[in-house]
This record gives C-alpha cells, sequence and structure tokens, in this order.
C-alpha cells in the first residue's frame, strides 16, 4: 500500500473525508490486522484510513490491546520477523501466536 499523502492527511484532520466504517464493530480480523500495520511502523493517520476509522477509534483499539505502551517497540522498516517465543527470529508481532497471547 502506498502512504497516504499530506492533503489527504489535512482533509482527514479537517473533518473534509469522513471514514465508512466509522461507529461500526471491530472484527477479530481487522483487529489482528491492525497490530500488524501498527507494528510494521504504519501511523495511526494512515491506519484511520485504510481501515476507515477515526484515528481514536484507531487508538482505543492499540490502547486496549496494549500496544501503546513505552515498553511496546515497532518497527518503522516493516520488519517481517516473529516475535513469539516459539519462533527462531524474535522482536516484530506478526506471529498470531504472539498478537493471541497479548
Amino acid at each position: 500500500m502506498s502512504r497516504i499523502t499530506a492533503e489527504i492527511i489535512a482533509d482527514i484532520h479537517s473533518g473534509e473525508i469522513t471514514m465508512t466504517r466509522e461507529g461500526h464493530i471491530w472484527t477479530d480480523e481487522e483487529k489482528t490486522e491492525l497490530y500488524i500495520q501498527y507494528y510494521s511502523g504504519m501511523g495511526i493517520t494512515e491506519l484511520a484510513y485504510l481501515h476507515q476509522r477515526t484515528e481514536n477509534a484507531i487508538i482505543q483499539q492499540l490502547q486496549a490491546k496494549g500496544c501503546l505502551r513505552q515498553s511496546v517497540r515497532r518497527n518503522k522498516k516493516h520488519s517481517t520477523v516473529c516475535r513469539c517465543n516459539q519462533c527462531s527470529s524474535r522482536n516484530t508481532p506478526l506471529c498470531l501466536q504472539y498478537i493471541a497471547k497479548s
């Protein structure tokens, strides 16, 4: 996916772009996708646009999962290494086992 432009970000913040899934219930699949995308380095506004949710909704989902704690680090370079205790490679939460345990 290409990054969103500054113009789109400005339109989101000004309210000119409305999110079509605002207020809808999150599916488990959508939440999992959100966590993976966040840890791969996507920003809050980009996630909001991609998921068609408000930035506050994105933040609330990430806080509920504990993703926004200071001790949790995410990779800005879109890493694909697993972080669960069963894999030989660690340090990114792209494994569904890791997400399920979190």
